[in-house]
């Protein structure tokens, strides 16, 4: 991510970037057990699914207060 990127920008980002996790999560699955400096494929689908995780996670978060709060 640049560095330039400040606030709203930034969470319009991650958002993208869960979207293309979410996307990758239907075609194919991705586990790595790895550690180091260079670029790998395998280790940035995992990251993308994991980004996509977590979004739905607070998105189901925030349907479950917002349902409590309306109740």
């Amino acid at each position: 991510m640049k560095a330039n990127k400040t606030g709203i920008d930034r969470i319009i980002h991650a958002t993208f970037n869960s979207m293309g996790g979410l996307r990758l999560a239907w075609k194919s699955e991705a586990a790595v057990d790895r550690v180091g400096p260079e670029l790998h494929e395998l280790s940035g689908r995992a990251k993308d699914i994991a980004s996509a995780a977590v979004f739905f996670a607070l998105v189901l978060m925030g349907v479950v207060w917002g349902l409590i709060l309306i109740y």
